[in-house]
């Protein structure tokens, strides 16, 4: 048992070797020929890379120089300045575009290293010019990226992107605007991966969207990039990313004004439909979480109180996605709640804004089974616009009793749904109440209420 002990504690010793080793080369206090280190390390890294598939220790020491060669260049970049200093700069721009060319090369050949490179090279002390090549070589990774690298690889673009290159900025937002969102875009088999590398799809997605909002919230270039070419877009051109991404933008305070202005021109004229609305959006409610609260309702909102037929339009189809996208109860509970808000107001409410919140219920009812019963816990919210009957039309009157009627159910419902006297029975019977009140009242309006 001690030869064990001893056996145990060497491997052990001789796994830490080589973290050791790279631990204090990123704390030396003085390299004499930083040159020579750095080309010498490239070596190193190629030479593990050629054996790292086929050996964890290897691929873990692979990892530990990736991540140390930002820690040895940062002291390099020192030699290159005083290289130009002397006008023997060249060279170690030479060396830099080599050290570039290895970490390309080391993630091309096996795209599980693509986020530690990343990492590594959004440290670099790299010139404009180095920094254009490598985000060029990065849009080029992400037209065939597998999901789970879509976060690191979004995140590098929107940080490292230089400033000041309209023509690259155009470049990076072109192929943003390409990038899908939902399963059917990618293979069957993701969904089955369990790689330690992959997250689920959900999850790698909506990481990549918040690093999309942070970084649009902060790049003002890139910003202006996305609306302009989405301005610029003819109606059937496209791409359902557009909605997504105005949404991502629109999480900024600063940017909301000039989203909802764009978004309202394009349904306008025609370029913005319900069906691409429904290409973007179905199916992603997870994927898109981060986005509900900070933009996706306001826009919503914003909408369907438009004056424009087709932008009231879009916001009905808006809301209808909202409710049945996100189906967590208090999400749910926002959008009946920002709903009720559009009937019910009071004065200076437009007719048509209230028909368009009504039409958004009839959609929901008419979802089958699942409409009605999604409906059920809110009765309280519902039944709520029952005290503004008298603000309504009378279409508007029959619309709202008939959807209350069929979300309130009948005593079957209420017993199964174990909603009890304050539940679906119960709804039904304060609406007869109202109904029977009004019926009785004096008044002609009250009584065409009844």
């Amino acid at each position: 048992s001690e030869e064990e002990h001893d056996s145990n504690s060497n491997n052990s010793s001789n796994d830490d070797v080589p973290r050791l080793i790279f631990s204090n080369i990123r704390w030396l206090d003085h390299i004499v020929d930083t040159s020579a280190l750095t080309m010498t390390f490239v070596e190193c890294l190629t030479v593990l890379a050629s054996s790292s598939s086929s050996c964890e220790r290897t691929r873990q020491i692979l990892l530990d120089a990736i991540s140390t060669l930002p820690d040895i260049l940062n002291d390099f970049s020192t030699l290159v300045i005083s290289s130009n200093d002397d006008g023997d700069g060249a060279n170690g721009e030479e060396e830099q575009s080599s050290i570039l060319a290895t970490l390309q090369h080391l993630r091309v050949e096996d795209p599980s290293l693509l986020i530690p490179c990343l990492d590594a090279v959004g440290s670099l002390p790299l010139t404009d010019s180095q920094f254009e090549d490598v985000t060029r070589d990065a849009l080029e990774a992400l037209a065939n990226v597998e999901r789970w690298a879509l976060p690191a690889l979004t995140t590098f673009l929107m940080n490292n992107c230089p400033q000041g290159s309209s023509s690259l900025a155009d470049e990076v937002i072109e192929e943003i605007r390409k990038l899908p969102l939902g399963k059917e875009n990618y293979d069957d088999d993701y969904a089955m991966d369990n790689s330690p590398n992959c997250g689920g799809r959900n999850d790698s997605e909506a990481v990549m969207i918040e690093s999309l909002s942070r970084g649009f919230a902060h790049r003002s270039d890139l910003t202006s990039a996305l609306l302009k070419a989405i301005k610029e877009t003819t109606p059937g051109n496209h791409f359902p990313a557009d909605i997504w991404l105005l949404a991502c933008v629109a999480t900024a305070n600063h940017h909301k004004a000039k989203v909802k202005s764009i978004i309202r021109s394009k349904a306008n004229n025609g370029g913005f439909t319900s069906q691409l609305l429904r290409q973007s959006l179905s199916g992603n409610g997870t994927a898109l979480t981060s986005l509900f609260s900070t933009s996706l309702c306001e826009i919503a909102d914003g909408l369907l109180r438009s004056s424009d037929n087709a932008a009231c339009e879009l916001g009905v189809t808006l809301y209808e996605i909202l409710f049945q996208e996100f189906k967590d109860s208090m999400q749910r509970s926002d959008v009946i709640s920002s709903l009720v808000t559009h009937i019910c107001s009071g004065v200076g409410v437009k007719e048509a804004e209230v028909d368009a919140a009504m039409r958004v219920f009839s959609c929901i009812i008419d979802k089958g089974d699942d409409g009605p019963r999604a409906l059920r816990s809110f009765n309280p919210l519902l039944l709520g616009m029952l005290e503004f009957l008298h603000q309504m039309t009378t279409s508007q009157v029959r619309r709202l009793f008939l959807l209350l009627f069929a979300a309130g159910g009948d005593k079957n419902d209420e017993m199964t749904s174990g909603l009890g006297a304050s539940g679906v029975g119960g709804a039904c019977d304060d609406i007869q109440i109202v109904i029977e009140k009004n019926l009785s009242h004096g008044k002609i309006a009250n009584k065409r209420i009844g």
